[in-house]
């Protein structure tokens, strides 16, 4: 029995009880509802007659031959939501869902631009009715922009948002991730969007109109990518994982491959191997000079690797965490499912295909130990319909809040959503500083916690990599080593809203820091810990960067198409989305906290974030029926053939494209008017897959004779989606986000004008007044210790000079 998306999912699964959000979106925006859903609001998917076109999207389930098709996409992406079908293009629909838009909070839609409006049910025209509504639109451009009209698909946006660029499949060729990944983006930043946005409601009383484009999140997910270029002009390129310019490499073992660290790791790695081998392998004393390593690179990689195959992965892996080193082993699906940390934690939650159990993630965000309960199937096309027209019967109603009144321009607005909001950030690198820079581009106080001892390398203050993820925040010096330190930030967290730190488990408890002692400081607390592995589990102290994720995950083996070569991910993509997550989590916590009074504890892992966007992958796997297709990732992620990347005229030069049906595989062969393709082996999907090697020939001899402007302007002409692989230097000079006023300049004491992206979160039309560059360490000690803790001038002096503070 299927039960109700209404029922209580109990304590923080209700967060956003009574919440209405209405539901357009496809794919592009689909699981951004989703994640609204989980947190308990009431998420109405409204369906076309016939059902929304996602739900032909691979991968599909099916329980017997020739039985009927499950998408386990849009099965997945729709949980605990309920189901209208409404045509919109007809009076009678326009009027049923001016009716439900009168009474929602949100909606979602991932229309092009200027659809709404032709219908009479655009932004301006359903908030003349309800000024409260939120209205999230998730295009692939957004709304404004010379390329705002263009068709795209993820491919084309992975490759438009520069992924694709530093990506690659296992050959050498750009290649984008394995899924959706650019929807899944897009979606993450959504839903944080909507979360600012209905605690700005709360004070304005206003609903919004978000303009989001998934180009801007893809390339607010880059890393270091634009930050490199900002800072010294180099592109980042794709990189093999045995390249010496690689900080992980991928090395082959017994059963499969490891993710390593070489060069960094260096006298404890190759002490490990002489202990085994019973030889010194590098006895020449030049080894020791880390200029005279990288110079002869391949010889230790030859080693190195042949010391490798002797090992099991797995072996490996507990090996090199025991010395806490980032290593993993690069996890197939059955691994993923089978993972003792993720069963240990109780990650995966279970439902019902078609009668069958499937396993899928949870959330990768904890709130006080709570875990999710067992979800809400997806619905069926309208099974909601008559529960819907009775509650809009029974009960309309305008959003009619109560809020201050405002009269102020729309920076301001913006600038202090979380005016009010005091954060205290210890987090390092980029996972923890993500989450908390968005906090302070919204207006929260953000305190960047930092020590002379660890502020190195890309944690200096003068370093690019620190400015771009440290705008907008203040920064203070304390030694927590020190027990009188620890004392002082008692002090500050007593006075504060948000702790977010992303250190392993056991670091905060040496330093006598628990989150029970923080709750004894501060009963209503927010505490954010992002950890690769989670708080508890086997692996709990185990330590990882975002290519750790990218392995275990699954994420490297599933976006590879070349047998025996994993994938290469150019940036720390993991990373991100474990700040988005933290982000989202941050905001549901605030909403909990007003409704209750109570702080709460959020458990965030980055190994679960990334494997939760690889959920109808697992899914897929889950449902197999035998070991040897658990252990593969499905190839028929979906049905759209061809949908790859093709070289074109001049050097790494790349253009993708995406055929998505029958009517578009036509209007594509009249594009490139090439007869071989009027072949009947290409006439269906089944057939353009079977045959994809020689469908891809003949589209590689068609593109190798165009640019790609010219090969992709031909493409998009016709109605189609295709993109250009942009680099780091296109990307900064594209028209499209220059005219959306996506990078902005900020002026640094040490480091002069620095270039960033605004963020795909802040809107494209608001200057970003009053915005700062990241702080000096230290600037602000004097204010926060003397001024706002009260703390006597010769006190802190001597702090200063014992370097307590420092």
């Amino acid at each position: 029995m299927r039960s109700s998306p209404d029922s209580d999912r109990g304590g923080y699964g209700s967060i956003l009880k009574g919440t209405l959000v209405l539901d357009l979106a496809d794919e592009k925006g689909s699981y951004c509802s989703r994640l609204l859903a989980d947190l308990g609001a009431e998420v109405i998917k409204i369906e076309p007659p016939g059902g929304d076109p996602s739900r032909n999207l691979g991968p599909f389930y099916r329980k017997e031959a020739g039985g009927e098709p499950v998408s386990l996409s849009f099965f997945y992406n729709n949980l605990n939501k309920k189901s209208i079908c409404l045509d919109l293009r007809a009076a009678e629909g326009r009027r049923f869902f001016k009716r439900l838009a009168q009474r929602a909070d949100v909606l979602v839609d991932t229309f092009p631009p200027g659809y709404l409006d032709s219908l009479k049910l655009g932004s301006e025209s359903l908030r003349g009715e309800n000024p409260g509504l939120i209205h999230l639109s998730i295009t692939a451009f957004g709304h404004s922009g010379p390329k705002s009209a263009c068709r795209a698909s993820d491919s084309a946006v992975s490759a438009y948002g520069g992924q694709t660029y530093v990506c690659s499949n296992g050959s050498g060729k750009p290649s984008k991730l394995f899924g959706m990944q650019s929807w899944y983006a897009a979606s993450l930043f959504g839903a944080v969007a909507v979360m600012l946005r209905l605690r700005q409601r709360k004070r304005t009383g206003r609903g919004i109109f978000i303009d989001l484009s998934a180009q801007e999140a893809v390339v607010s997910t880059l890393d270091h990518v634009l930050i490199d270029y900002f800072s010294d002009r180099r592109i980042a390129h794709r990189r093999d994982a045995s390249t010496r310019d690689s900080r992980f490499q991928v090395v082959p073992c017994k059963d499969g491959f490891l993710l390593l660290t070489i060069l960094e790791t260096w006298d404890t790695l190759i002490e490990l191997i002489d202990s085994e081998n019973g030889a010194r392998n590098f006895p020449d004393p030049r080894w020791r000079d880390p200029d005279y390593r990288l110079k002869h690179f391949g010889d230790m990689l030859k080693v190195i690797k042949e010391w490798a195959s002797r090992h099991t992965k797995r072996e490996l892996f507990e090996i090199g965490q025991a010395m806490r080193f980032p290593w993993a082993p690069v996890a197939s699906a059955r691994e993923v499912l089978e993972s003792p940390q993720l069963r240990s934690r109780g990650f995966f939650v279970e439902s019902r295909v078609s009668g069958e159990k499937a396993i899928l993630p949870g959330t990768p965000y904890r709130f006080n130990s709570w875990k999710p309960t067992t979800p809400v199937p997806a619905p069926r096309p309208g099974e909601h319909r008559t529960e819907v027209l009775k509650k809009l019967d029974t009960h309309i109603k305008i959003n009619n809040l109560k809020h201050e009144v405002f009269d102020y321009k729309y920076s301001y607005l913006n600038n202090n959503i979380l005016k009010g909001i005091r954060v205290l950030d210890l987090s390092r690198m980029l996972s923890g500083p993500y989450a908390t820079r968005i906090l302070a581009d919204f207006g929260a106080e953000v305190i960047k916690v930092q020590t002379g001892k660890t502020a190195r390398g890309a944690e200096r203050d003068d370093s690019a990599y620190f400015s771009a993820w440290n705008r907008n925040k203040r920064s203070i010096r304390l030694d927590l080593d020190s027990e009188e330190a620890g004392e002082v930030f008692l002090k500050l967290v007593a006075g504060s809203d948000i702790l977010v730190e992303n250190y392993s488990p056991r670091v905060m408890a040496n330093w006598g820091l628990p989150p029970d002692r923080m709750k004894d400081a501060n009963p209503s607390l927010i505490m954010l810990s992002i950890s690769a592995m989670g708080q508890t589990g086997p692996w709990k102290d185990f330590v990882g960067y975002a290519p750790t994720f990218h392995a275990l995950s699954g994420l490297m083996s599933a976006s590879s198409s070349v047998p025996g070569s994993p994938a290469t991910i150019g940036h720390a993509f993991g990373d991100v989305m474990a700040g988005l997550y933290g982000a989202f989590s941050l905001m549901a916590a605030l909403e909990f906290r007003d409704n209750t009074g109570q702080g709460l504890h959020i458990d965030l892992s980055g190994y679960e974030a990334l494997c939760s966007l690889l959920g109808p992958a697992l899914m897929h796997n889950s449902l197999a029926r035998d070991a040897g297709e658990r252990s593969r990732w499905c190839e028929e992620y979906c049905d759209t053939v061809p949908d790859g990347c093709y070289p074109c005229r001049g050097t790494d030069r790349w253009c993708t494209l995406t055929v998505k049906n029958d009517t578009e595989w036509r209007t594509f062969c009249s594009v490139l008017g090439r007869p071989e393709l009027e072949s009947d082996r290409f006439a269906t999907p089944e057939g353009r897959r079977k045959h994809e090697q020689a469908l891809d020939d003949i589209i590689k001899n068609w593109t190798e004779a165009r640019s790609a402007e010219s090969a992709v302007g031909a493409i998009q002409k016709a109605g189609l989606a295709a993109g250009i692989v942009q680099d780091a230097r296109e990307i900064s000079r594209d028209r499209h986000l220059t005219a959306r006023k996506f990078f902005i300049s900020l002026k640094h004491p040490q480091l002069g004008d620095t270039a960033a992206d605004r963020s795909a979160l802040w809107p494209w039309d608001c200057a970003t007044d009053g915005w700062r560059a990241a702080p000096l360490q230290g600037e602000a000690d004097r204010d926060i210790f003397v001024k706002l803790l009260g703390m006597p001038e010769e006190t802190f002096r001597d702090f200063l000079r014992r370097g307590v503070i420092g």
